[in-house]
């Protein structure tokens, strides 16, 4: 949460410095590529994100839609950069709005926690390198902290998550192992900052059977449900799928390669 770290006053303060904006429904929040001045919490009505990417003309296509609690406007005015999205109200809204210049107070007294904490981490995600720096922020906003295992502690069995569970490695390595009629056989070996495994949807990416277990000595994962994924990666779920489900067939293994 964005003001999740602020003192009672500092919180008071910055309520003082917000102003109510009522909108009407198709009314153009902010655009894409200009500069930001303020930044919105949303107390009714529902907003749609619209994301521009390469040579689309237009507001682009639409990412998501903010609703009552939700907010948006905090990038531009954090990092200084242009609007990397487009916001309408879908139907007559009331936004509070903090300008930017209170809103970096706030930043530069260290009494916010930032979003965006683990942007660092995600840009060296090669998988992620389509997305922008917006749908980086909000993938960042939905992390958990990782979690650790130590070597050959099982992080994962196939079918065992019904809606479906992907991991993302952190740090350290990992591997899927596979039971066949001449032993187990490693199948494939995750060794990569932002390796992505597990099974998306359920049943797809491990082959039946198949278990996923630290190696060396340990690993670090962040944990991503079915809904993260679901609301996170809608542009790259082709590519998530198609590297998930990239394994070889047991036989097609060499021997040598067991545990």
């Amino acid at each position: 949460m964005l003001f999740g770290s602020l003192s009672t006053s500092s919180l008071d303060q910055a309520i003082g410095a917000m102003s109510l904006r009522e909108v009407a429904a198709g009314e153009v929040v902010i655009s894409q590529g200009e500069d930001g001045d303020a930044f919105y919490i949303v107390e009714d009505g529902n907003f749609d994100i619209f994301v521009r990417r390469g040579h689309e003309s237009g507001a682009g296509g639409k990412v998501a839609t903010f609703g009552p609690g939700t907010c948006f406007g905090e990038l531009a005015l954090m990092y200084n950069a242009p609007r990397a999205a487009t916001v309408v109200a879908v139907e007559p809204g009331r936004l509070w709005s903090l300008q930017r210049e209170p809103f970096q107070m706030l930043l530069i007294t260290g009494q916010t926690v930032v979003k965006a904490q683990y942007e660092d981490f995600l840009s060296l995600v090669k998988l992620l390198n389509p997305l922008t720096r917006l749908e980086i922020n909000e993938l960042g906003s939905a992390l958990e902290d990782p979690v650790a295992y130590e070597t050959d502690e099982v992080i994962h069995e196939a079918g065992k998550d019904e809606d479906g569970l992907v991991f993302m490695l952190e740090s350290g390595t990992a591997e899927t192992v596979l039971e066949g009629p001449d032993g187990p056989r490693v199948m494939k070996s995750f060794v990569e900052v932002g390796d992505f495994f597990g099974e998306w949807p359920a049943g797809c990416g491990l082959p039946p059977g198949a278990r996923i277990i630290a190696t060396g000595k340990g690993c670090r994962v962040h944990v991503l449900p079915a809904a993260v994924i679901q609301k996170h990666f809608v542009p790259i779920l082709d590519v998530l799928k198609a590297g998930l489900e990239a394994y070889p067939a047991y036989d097609a293994v060499a021997p040598h390669s067991t545990v």
